[in-house]
């Protein structure tokens, strides 16, 4: 029962990964994100970025939070990868068992691998406010440039005084 409830989770992430997005950003140096195939592309100046990394490229404060969000979103892959491992240890262990001990060892098994699942789940979850802060600050960085390039307006004349009349 409880690999099957397992498995029925790993599923419905999966599934709930392929959605897309049908919104194109425009063509803009800003950085923009779209959900694409179940996956997420970065565009900038027209041109599609898989990693964020490569996208925010040019902005060392923008590039070292878009770099801790891909570290992050390692050690989720690394810990999901882990979990099922611990399934599949568990499912054969739970099939396999002779006695009660081995089928208990087999659930065991399979409930840390619903552990480290869901711990792969929250340490993934951290890794957004980092990518959405190197997509901001790089697009804030952008709009400071470009207002610092523009001239300040021209001064207005000041309109003179008319001479006074002497009497």
């Amino acid at each position: 029962m409880l690999a099957r409830s397992s498995l029925t989770f790993v599923a419905a992430l999966c599934v709930t990964g392929c959605a897309s997005s049908s919104y194109l950003p425009t063509n803009s140096t800003r950085v923009s994100m779209a959900v694409e195939g179940g996956g997420v592309g970065y565009y900038k100046s027209g041109k599609k970025y898989d990693h964020l990394v490569d996208a925010v490229d040019g902005n060392p404060q923008a590039l070292e939070e878009a770099r801790t969000a891909h570290s992050i979103e390692v050690t989720s892959g690394w810990l999901f990868v882990g979990s099922l491992g611990l399934d599949a240890a568990g499912l054969s262990m739970l099939l396999a068992g002779q006695n009660d001990t081995v089928r208990a060892a087999g659930l065991s098994t399979i409930g840390a691998a619903l552990i480290v699942e869901a711990a792969g789940f929250i340490v993934a979850t951290h890794a957004v406010p980092h990518k959405l802060d190197a997509i901001n600050i790089y697009n804030d960085d952008l709009e400071t440039k470009a207002v610092m390039k523009r001239r300040p307006p021209v001064p207005a004349a000041v309109p003179t005084a008319p001479a006074s009349e002497t009497r």
